[in-house]
């Protein structure tokens, strides 16, 4: 995923970015595991994750451009995610008052 392709995401989220903003959400990208959605090449959707890849997966975003929402994208790339992450253990927190 470009540089240029988050950028215009994120102007299609109606978010733009400074380029200090877009350098460092640009890095936190490539450390993390990404799943993405695109449409004839443009970029419309992704979730984002981070993982120790053996006991624990957090979903850092799922973000999906306001013209692709209410199309299952966000659905679907969760279901992947899943998919991908279906050797983590799940972990149920209950929490009582």
């Amino acid at each position: 995923m470009s540089k240029y392709q988050v950028a215009r995401f994120y102007q299609n989220l109606e978010q733009p970015l400074t380029e200090h903003e877009l350098t460092r959400i640009t890095k936190a990208l490539r450390k993390s595991y990404v799943i993405a959605a695109y449409e004839q090449h443009e970029l419309v959707g992704w979730i984002c994750a981070l993982s120790d890849y053996m006991t624990i997966v957090y979903i850092q975003d799922i973000l999906i451009t306001p013209a692709y929402r209410s199309k299952r994208i966000a659905w679907t790339l969760m279901r992947h995610l899943m998919d991908y992450f279906a050797h983590v253990p799940p972990y149920r927190c209950d929490f009582k008052r």
